[in-house]
């Protein structure tokens, strides 16, 4: 096995996926869902994007957020670290986006 194949097998083992849901209050009608990036380096111990504030998103009340690290999300950092070469052991978690879902309760009148 090359080099190249036992760094790629040792980032998709050191990765994965996982969600996780805040549900505000009981279920309602959910009128407007707002998907948004979030990016974090270094372990995850720094925010390198704005964090979502699920306030300023709804005009009344959110509903629930959704917070996951995707698939989609996971092959982007195995590309990096990929390209990274040998480095790519110390940088495995170098860079982890995060897909934030935002759901917001219908307005009342």
């Amino acid at each position: 096995m090359n080099l190249n194949n036992v760094l790629l097998l040792s980032v998709f083992s050191l990765s994965g996926c996982a969600t996780v849901h805040f549900d505000n209050g009981e279920p309602q009608k959910t009128v407007m869902v707002k998907k948004k990036w979030h990016h974090n380096v270094a372990l995850e111990l720094v925010e390198v994007s704005k964090p979502v504030d699920p306030a300023e998103i709804c005009e009344q009340q959110w509903h629930s957020v959704t917070t996951q690290h995707s698939y989609t999300g996971f092959i982007a950092t195995g590309i990096v670290s990929y390209f990274m070469g040998p480095a790519s052991l110390l940088t495995t978690n170098l860079w982890a986006p995060q897909q934030i879902k935002v759901e917001c309760r219908e307005v009342t009148p």
